[in-house]
C-alpha cells in the first residue's frame, strides 16, 4: 500500500528546519503491520525538526510489540497507529491499553487506517480517546507534516503543564517538610539540601542571617553552607568572600528581592522585617524557564517558614529567660542549693544524649530541668532551710513543692513551660511506684521525670546541704546502684554507670568549683 497519494512530494520549509537537534528528539511510535508504511513514514519525516528537536522513530508491527515499546519508553510523544493489523480492531484495543491500562494521558494518538469501513470515523472519534483520525489515502506529505506538528505542539503544551504541576507538587512537599521545623540551623541546612536535590544544583550554596549589634555593625553569619561555604558554618562570612559577590548584594539593596544571572541566584528576605536572610545558589544555569520560575516561587514561599522560625526563636528565648529568672528566685531562697539547678540541667542533658533522645528533646530537657524545684517558692523557709532532719509533718509540707511547681507552670500553652510543669510534678516519682505526688510507676513516669530524678538525687548527694555533708563519689554511685529498680529506672542507671567516667568528671569539676 502506498502511504502518500500525491504524485509530487513537495518540500515545506515551514515544517522542516536544517538545525541541530539541541534538545534531544521527539519520540514517534509507528504501529503498522506493513513494512512499507514504516519506511515511507521515516523517509518523509527523516529531516523533520520541531522546536529544535528532530524525531526518534520506534517501530512496532503488531499491538504486542507496541505494548513492549510503550512500557520501555514513557516519553513517547506521538503514536501513528494502524487500526487493522493481526485483528480487525487491534489498533482500537491498543488505544484502550494506552489510555485505560497504562494510564498514559499525554501521548498523542493519530489513528491511520487504510480500511475506513472497519473503523468508521464518527464512531471511533466518539468512543475512543484519540487525537486525530486519518485515512492513509489522504495523508499527503503536507497533511502528514501538519498532523505531526499539531500533535507535537499539543504534546509539548501538555507536558509543560504537567511539569508545572509536578514542580508545584515538589514545592509543596518541600515546603511542608520545612514548615514543621523550628530550629533555624536545621531549617537552613535542610533547605539547601532539598532545593539542591530538587533542581539538581551541583554548585556552592549558603544561607546567611544578617544581624546588627548595638553599634549597628553588620554581622553576616553563615547558618548553613555547601561547597566552599561549608567551612564558614557557624561563623561570619569572610570579607573576601563577601567582596566577590558584593555586586549581587548591592543589586538587591535593603528591600526584599532577588538577583539572578545565567548561573547564580541570591534571594533576600527580611523575617519579621528584622533579620535579613540571604539564600545563595551557584551553578543553576541548566534550569529552564519553568524551573527557574518555580525555583523563585519556592524560595519566596519559604519566607513564611522563616517568619515562623523567627517567632519561635523569640518565644523560646522569652521562655528561657523566664526559666532563668525563676531559677534565680529559687536559689536566692536556699543558699545550699545555689547552682544546684545548673548542675541538674547539665547531668540531665548528658543522660538525655546518652540514651538517644534527639537534639531537640535533649536541649528541651536541658532548658526545663532547672524548673524541677520551682515549687519550693511556696515552702516556708523554716522548713526549706532547716539544718536538721524534717519531721513527718514538715516532710508532708515539703512534698507539696511538686504540685506547687506544677500548678505554677501548667496551662500556659507554651512548650517549655508545659514541659517544665511535667518535670516539676514528676521528678519525685519512683520507678517502684512509692514516690510522690501521685505514686506513678515505671513508664507511667515521663522520661523527663525519670531522668531528672537521677540528676537531682546525684547532685544532692554529691554536695553539701544544710542537713548533711557531701558524699564521696563512690558512695554516691553505690547508692544510685542500690536504688536501681526502686527509685530509679534501671535502664537509665545502667547508662549512668556505662558513662561513669564522664559522670565522675562532672562530679570532680563541680567539687573543685
Amino acid at each position: 500500500m502506498v502511504l502518500f497519494s500525491d504524485d509530487k512530494i513537495e518540500f515545506f520549509e515551514e515544517f522542516v528546519e536544517e538545525t541541530e537537534h539541541s534538545k534531544g528528539s521527539w519520540k514517534v511510535l509507528i504501529v503498522d503491520d506493513e513494512k512499507i508504511v514504516h519506511e515511507s513514514t521515516k523517509m518523509v519525516l527523516s529531516d523533520f525538526v520541531y522546536q529544535d528537536r528532530g524525531l526518534d522513530f520506534l517501530c512496532a508491527y503488531n499491538a504486542e510489540e507496541a505494548k513492549t515499546l510503550l512500557k520501555e519508553h514513557e516519553d513517547i510523544a506521538v503514536v501513528l497507529l494502524d487500526v487493522v493489523m493481526e485483528k480487525d480492531d487491534s489498533g482500537l484495543q491498543l488505544v484502550k491499553y494506552i489510555r485505560d491500562e497504562i494510564k498514559n494521558k499525554f501521548i498523542r494518538i493519530i489513528l491511520r487506517t487504510g480500511q475506513p469501513g472497519q473503523a468508521p470515523e464518527e464512531e471511533v472519534v466518539i468512543n475512543y480517546d484519540i487525537n486525530d483520525y486519518k485515512m492513509k489515502t489522504e495523508l499527503t506529505l503536507q497533511k502528514l507534516l501538519t498532523t505531526v506538528v499539531s500533535a507535537l505542539r499539543s504534546y509539548a503544551n501538555i507536558m509543560d503543564l504537567e511539569m508545572n504541576r509536578r514542580g508545584l507538587e515538589s514545592i509543596l512537599r518541600v515546603e511542608n517538610e520545612l514548615y514543621e521545623l523550628h530550629d533555624m540551623s536545621v531549617f537552613a541546612n535542610l533547605l539547601l539540601v532539598k532545593v539542591r536535590d530538587l533542581y539538581k544544583i551541583s554548585g556552592d550554596s549558603f544561607y546567611l542571617r544578617v544581624e546588627y549589634d548595638e553599634a549597628k555593625v553588620k554581622h553576616m553569619r553563615v547558618i548553613a553552607g555547601t561547597g566552599k561555604y561549608e567551612q564558614y558554618i557557624g561563623s561570619e562570612l569572610p570579607s573576601e568572600a563577601y567582596s566577590e559577590m558584593a555586586y549581587m548584594f548591592d543589586e538587591i539593596g535593603s528591600s526584599n528581592g532577588s538577583y539572578s544571572s545565567e548561573n547564580e541566584f541570591l534571594l533576600l528576605y527580611k523575617s519579621l522585617n528584622i533579620f535579613e536572610n540571604y539564600i545563595y545558589f551557584d551553578d543553576i544555569k541548566h534550569l529552564d524557564a519553568i524551573e527557574n520560575k518555580l525555583f523563585k516561587v519556592l524560595l519566596s514561599n519559604l519566607s513564611v517558614a522563616v517568619d515562623n522560625i523567627s517567632l519561635n526563636e523569640k518565644l523560646v528565648h522569652t521562655q528561657s529567660e523566664l526559666i532563668n529568672r525563676l531559677s534565680e528566685v529559687i536559689e536566692a531562697r536556699s543558699e545550699e542549693t545555689a547552682s544546684h539547678v545548673e548542675r541538674v540541667s547539665k547531668i540531665a542533658y548528658m543522660l538525655a544524649q546518652k540514651i538517644g533522645l534527639n537534639d531537640t528533646e535533649a536541649n528541651l530537657l536541658k532548658t526545663i530541668a532547672p524548673l524541677h524545684d520551682v515549687g519550693k517558692i511556696g515552702i516556708p523557709e523554716s522548713i526549706l532551710n532547716k539544718p536538721g532532719k524534717l519531721t513527718d509533718e514538715e516532710f508532708a509540707v515539703m512534698k507539696n513543692h511538686a504540685l506547687i511547681g506544677y500548678r505554677i507552670l501548667k496551662g500556659s500553652g507554651l512548650e517549655l513551660l508545659e514541659a517544665g510543669a511535667l518535670v516539676a510534678k514528676e521528678h519525685h516519682e519512683y520507678w517502684n511506684g512509692k514516690g510522690y505526688p501521685y505514686g506513678l510507676a515505671g513508664e507511667e513516669i515521663h522520661i523527663y521525670g525519670r531522668i531528672t530524678i537521677i540528676a537531682d538525687v546525684f547532685d544532692a548527694l554529691s554536695h553539701d546541704r544544710v542537713y548533711k555533708k557531701a558524699w564521696p563519689f563512690e558512695q554516691v554511685m553505690d547508692f544510685m546502684k542500690e536504688q536501681s529498680g526502686k527509685m530509679f529506672d534501671p535502664t537509665l542507671i545502667q547508662v549512668l554507670f556505662d558513662y561513669e567516667d564522664e559522670i565522675r568528671q562532672v562530679y570532680h569539676n563541680d567539687a573543685v568549683n
